[in-house]
């Protein structure tokens, strides 16, 4: 069984700026950093991610802009140095709620190998700098859990937010929001047959069958997404918890799939569906073309109707 410790240090660092030009005003500002040892073994790896618990008091979006940079050590997992930097960001909505709710926001999560030779076995020792106030999360990234580098099912890479993003700023599919859209947090698993559906590639078939035999979470990496800004376009929140009203203008359920591609990447399908209520609601599967480098949706069909 694997054993994961974590070893809080009191090490506190200040950073601050000093004037280096002649009429150039610069007042002192600190920011304090906190640091901890990381030690694990017989693991594949560990991901590392920020947390920070909330009171908020109203339905503005809250997310955790993270950088990492490996300062020290060869990034094979044994004795690294890692610093950590993050501040939150959210959207400018006047949305006050009636009650403040508690909330908790994470960062996305990075993933560092564990370090194998002939005296160490599948182990990691780093240590990680990162803002006070904050708190350091770390699990073990087994091998269904670590990120693919080739794509694998469980991750959703940037080329699907790409289609995510097009989907709701197309506002060409009836019963489907568009101005103002609240993701739930998994994607739907939902499966096609390729039996003369608009004469899909086989391979488009495939890919999205195969990512869609589970389901996966959603992130805030929509391009284009205006959700932390504020300004007018396209707005999509995730909903983190079940149950959750992000606004007065979230109503109903809103969910996707993950995006199958053919092996050009050149076509793609996506499902999406909305539930107005319970009882009434509509989904879509979708055909998209990159035309340009740009994409469009070229074919869709109703197939439900709640």
């Amino acid at each position: 069984m694997s054993r994961l410790l974590c070893a809080a240090f009191a090490c506190v660092f200040l950073l601050a700026t000093v004037a280096v030009a002649e009429g150039l005003k610069v007042e002192d500002a600190q920011k304090e950093y906190v640091s901890k040892l990381v030690s694990a073994k017989a693991v594949k790896g560990i991901e590392v991610r920020l947390s920070k618990d909330l009171v908020v008091g109203d339905c503005n979006t809250r997310s955790i802009n993270m950088t990492d940079a490996l300062v020290s050590g060869s990034g094979e997992g044994w004795f690294d140095e890692y610093f950590i930097d993050a501040d939150i960001a959210q959207t400018k909505m006047f949305c006050p709620l009636d009650k403040p709710i508690r909330k908790k926001i994470l960062s996305t999560p990075i993933l560092i190998k564990s370090f194998s030779n002939k005296y160490v076995d599948n182990e990691v020792r780093v240590s990680i700098v990162f803002p006070k106030g904050y708190k350091l999360e770390v699990v073990e990234a087994s091998a269904d859990k670590a990120p693919k580098a080739a794509g694998g099912p469980g991750v959703i890479k940037a080329g699907e937010y790409e289609i995510y993003s097009t989907i709701f700023s197309s506002k060409k599919l009836g019963g489907i929001p568009s101005d103002f859209v609240v993701l739930e947090k998994e994607t739907l698993p939902e499966k096609v047959s390729g039996d003369g559906w608009r004469n899909a590639d086989a391979s488009i078939i495939e890919d999205f069958n195969r990512k869609n035999e589970k389901s996966a979470g959603l992130e805030d990496r929509f391009p284009g997404n205006n959700s932390i800004t504020g300004d007018s376009g396209l707005h999509i929140q995730i909903r983190e918890q079940r149950g959750e009203r992000l606004s007065p203008f979230d109503t109903g359920r809103t969910a996707v799939s993950r995006v199958g591609f053919n092996r050009d990447k050149t076509k793609a399908i996506a499902y999406v569906k909305h539930a107005a209520t319970p009882d009434s609601g509509v989904g879509y599967y979708l055909l998209l073309d990159n035309a340009g480098g740009q994409w469009v949706i070229t074919g869709s069909e109703m197939v439900k109707i709640l």
